[in-house]
């Protein structure tokens, strides 16, 4: 059986002039890192809140204006697809409004005409 080997020098480390330098500047790096990490959810979760408030004010806009949504596909952190999307706006009464784009296909969107 290998033997253990007793450290009893611990009190060394204390005095080695690099140790208390390079504590402090981890300790600041790993503060910076958290706060930046923090910036960007609150970022992220602002944006979030305003495409909320934006949707839900698409019932009480031009009733003829033509709704064109972007990234709809594709993205690892949306949790539907283009035709979740197309059912919710046929649920909620425009669906007739909305327009879904290809992605790399050029699209002309016409104005919608109610007579």
């Amino acid at each position: 059986m290998a033997e253990l080997e007793v450290h009893t020098h611990h009190g060394e480390h204390g005095e080695n002039p690099l140790v208390i330098p390079v504590s402090l500047t981890m300790s600041i790096l790993a503060v910076l890192v958290a706060v930046a990490t923090l910036f960007g959810h609150r970022a992220h979760t602002e944006e979030l809140l305003l495409q909320a408030q934006a949707t839900d004010q698409l019932p009480s806009g031009d009733p003829n204006a033509v709704i064109v949504p972007l990234h709809t596909d594709g993205w690892a952190h949306f949790r539907q697809n283009r035709e979740d999307l197309r059912a919710s706006f046929d649920t909620l009464g425009f669906g007739s409004r909305l327009r879904l784009l290809e992605p790399g296909v050029a699209t002309v969107i016409e104005p919608l005409c109610h007579a």
